[in-house]
Formats: C-alpha cells, structure tokens, sequence
C-alpha cells in the first residue's frame, strides 16, 4: 500500500515520507513543483510507476497517476501537460538558449493535456513532442507517418504538418532553438523550421549553392555531406549510431559528423567547414574557449543489435575511428592543433570507452575544507577512469596524476540563492556539501542520502523514503 504525507517540521522545511522507494525526483527549470516516481506493479504484475506532484513551497499534493512508463508533468495556465519523459525535457525546450533535445521514436502513449481540478482530459495526440513554447502557445511533435505536427499547446488545435525524412534510428536528433521563431533539427537531413508557420527547409541543398568559405575540402564537395548528418552506419546488418556535436554557441551553430565540422549563423547559412583527416569521429562533443572551437572526439558508436522476440534491441558500445581532441578557429575554422590518442589503451584502467569531462570539476581540501578548482595544463586532459577515478592524462595516454572519486565534485547553485553553493561528488559518492561564501556550513554524508539539490532557492534533501525541502531564500 502506498502512503504519503507532508509534514512542516519547522517554518521552512516541508518534510514528505513516501512508504515506497523513490526511483526520480525531475524538477523541470522554472517550476514551483516536484514529481515524485516511485515504483508500484499493476494487478498482473507488471511494474509501473507512481507518480505524485507537490508545490514547493507548501508540500502539498497536487496531482497523482500512475503510468506505465516514464513521464515528464509540467504545470500551465490551461492544464498539466505530461509526455514521456525521453521525448520531451521541457526544461531545455522552454528556454532559449539552445540546448540539445533527444526525441525518441515512440508513438505508444499519447502526449495529453489535463484539467488538474477535474481530472478531464482537454486533448491528447498521438505524437512524440520535440519543441513546446508555453509563451507562443504552441506544441510541436512527430507521428508515426513521419509528419511533423503543430497545435495550439492550450487548446490542441491543429496549426500546421509538414513532411520530414526519418533517420534509421530516431525521426527526430537534435533540437536547437536558434532564435525566437525559428529550430534545427537532424533527420537525414538538417532542416530549419519557421515554427509559426511551419515552412521548412533542407540545408543539403542550400549548402551546395553557397558561396562562403570552406577550410579543408573543395566547396563542390558539400553537396550531400549532410547525408551523414544523422551518422548512422550499418554493420553486418546492424545499426551503429555515431552522432556527434551539435550545439549553438553565441551566434552560430556548430555541427560534427563523422568527416567533418560545420560553422552555421543563426539562419543556418554555411560560414566554413573543415574536414577531419584520415581520423572518423562519433560521439565528440564541443568546448569554446574564447575564438577557439574545441571538439573533443570519443571515437565509439552505440551498436544497436536485435533481441529477436523483444522490442528493444540491445544496446553496447563499439569503438570506431580513434580518439583526438583538435581546436579550430571560430572565425575562419582553421585547425590550430589536433591531438590524436593512442587506439588501444589499458581497459581496466581507462575503461572500454574513452569518457572525458568537459564540465567544471572541484577539489577538496581535506586540510582547511576549501574547495578549489582542478586546474589542467597545456596538452593535460581529464578522464572518468575505471571505478570512478579522476584521471589527469596527456596525449599519449599517460597518467600524470589522478585523484580518489571521494576528493572531486561537481558544483551546483540557484539564482534565488547568491553566495550559497552545493557541491556534488562527481563520483556519485553520498557526499553533499553547502558552502556560503566560500565556507563549508553543512555537508550530508553517508548513504542514508540518495541526493541533495539546489533548486528554486531550495535544498531538497532526499532519503530512501523520505525528501526534505528546505527554503534558503
């Protein structure tokens, strides 16, 4: 039997008990509420989850549903929105600041729209969401025939369709907002979508045509380049998926495929190109440091193999090409240095997959409990290694100092909360410090706490089967 309640333990601290394990705790950017999933079997057996919403500030429960699979809940003016939770983070959809979204193809459960107070359903479509604006009013999404669909986010009227190419693994890649009415997107192609009115267009052709600079290759060559935008290649019948940067940095987007790097403006004009030599590239990722471009290359691809008698294939990870991180000008895209790893190295060391951190990593001195940043040097990169340790190494893959997963943390804050700081192992230790100031003022260890966060001005402390919001602003 399921049970829960909030309790204000003190003026400003909501304590809520959950009689139940606590699978995800998702608090999409922006909102004044939490889900909480938890596990629960239907009546055959079958697992599902539980999913209960709170308000913030007071605990109390708002909403309650269980589902069969994972689901994202976002609360509007016209209703409580859900999807699946992999279709559509609503968090990188609403801002504008052009993240990356995965939209996977699944057209099993419909997206919907509720009346929280009736419980009556507005409208539901049977479609995978990949954009929605609560501002514009609009939801954007694919069907099964893929057809991309546009309605009216509050009332489900239909707005616009428009035909696309799927890819072999997902109909939609990669989602990037590049300025208030217009989003890119990877299919076999990449299209450049009004999402007013729903006008489309293939980059493919328009970078055949173009007359801007091209570093590394003849221009003639572009046309049909963007045929290995999606980067999925078959092998012994199989699909691998290699897909690769692609991410808006101020005024231009940049895009990686297997052969090559790409420099668009913010209406997908062409600027330059550049073309990997001799080295294949799959899952690199891009860094910006200052006029430089950084594009670190992990070399493997996801090897999707068939479970025949299942719906999901299995999914294991199979190198391809060899590792290198090379630095491009932004301006002009001229390769400035190019680094190629080793393709063979030490697995229980380094672990199958080469797996560098790009983000801001910190250390803690255990001596006078201050935190520092690690800093690196010229030609020094920084690894997750095997079993969680921090590896510093150059580009001969030698070690040149590692640190313990208990001494590194990543770094967390809230814009209601200045001067207060949450540092996180990077490790996934159960170790949580909150620091004012520079200053350790309270830290959370051990396994009794599965996560700390800091969000909307507020420490959500959560247990096995309890969760504490706290507000600090």
């Amino acid at each position: 039997m399921m049970f829960c309640c909030a309790t204000a333990f003190a003026q400003n601290i909501v304590h809520i008990e959950i009689e139940d394990f606590i699978n995800r705790i998702p608090i999409p950017k922006g909102s004044r509420e939490i889900v909480i999933d938890t596990p629960k079997d239907n009546k055959f057996g079958n697992p599902m989850s539980l999913y209960r919403i709170y308000n913030l500030d007071t605990g109390e429960k708002t909403w309650e549903e269980t589902s069969i699979e994972q689901r994202l809940f976002y609360r509007l003016s016209s209703g409580l929105f859900s999807s699946r939770t992999d279709c559509l983070p609503l968090e990188y959809c609403i801002c504008k600041s052009g993240y990356n979204v995965l939209a996977h193809h699944d057209f099993t459960k419909p997206t919907r729209l509720v009346n929280p107070e009736t419980n009556k359903k507005i409208y539901s479509k049977a479609i995978t969401p990949f954009f929605i604006d609560s501002e514009k009013d609009i939801l954007i999404g694919t069907a099964s025939d893929y057809t991309v669909y546009a309605y009216r986010l509050s009332t489900g009227k239909w707005l616009w369709e428009c035909k696309i190419e799927k890819s072999e693994l997902e109909v939609v890649n990669n989602v990037i907002r590049v300025d208030e009415d217009h989003i890119v997107f990877t299919t076999k192609e990449l299209n450049y979508l009004d999402i007013n009115s729903g006008k489309i267009a293939s980059l493919a052709s328009a970078l055949a045509t173009s007359n801007n600079n091209s570093t590394g290759g003849a221009l003639g060559a572009m046309f049909g380049l963007l045929g290995t935008i999606a980067d999925v290649c078959l092998t012994s019948g199989n699909m691998v998926e290699t897909q690769s940067g692609f991410v808006k940095d101020k005024d231009n987007v940049f895009l990686a495929d297997q052969s090559h790097i790409f420099c668009f403006d913010t209406q997908l004009r062409n600027r330059w190109y550049n073309t990997f030599e001799d080295t294949k590239a799959g899952h690199s990722k891009f860094c910006f440091e200052g006029d430089t471009i950084i594009l670190i290359n992990e070399a493997y691809g996801l090897h999707f193999r068939p479970m025949y008698g299942n719906v999901h294939p299995e999914i294991v990870e199979k190198n391809i090409g060899v590792p290198f991180i090379a630095k491009f000008s932004r301006e002009d895209g001229k390769l400035l240095s190019k680094d190629v790893f080793p393709n063979k190295w030490d697995k229980n060391v380094f672990g199958k997959t080469l797996n560098f951190i790009t983000e801001p990593l910190f250390l803690l001195n255990k001596t006078d409990r201050q935190f520092s940043r690690l800093k690196l040097g010229n030609n020094e990169y920084v690894l997750n290694g095997s079993n969680g340790i921090i590896l510093v190494i150059d580009n001969k893959m030698n070690v040149l100092r590692y640190y313990e997963k208990e001494n590194v943390f990543t770094r967390e804050t809230s814009d209601e909360t200045p001067g207060i700081t949450l540092y996180k192992n990077a490790a996934g230790y159960h170790l949580f410090y909150i620091t004012e100031n520079n200053r350790i003022k309270r830290q959370f260890i051990g396994k009794d706490f599965l996560d700390v966060s800091l969000k909307c001005g507020k420490l959500i402390i959560v247990k096995e089967k309890s969760l504490d919001i706290e507000k600090l602003a």
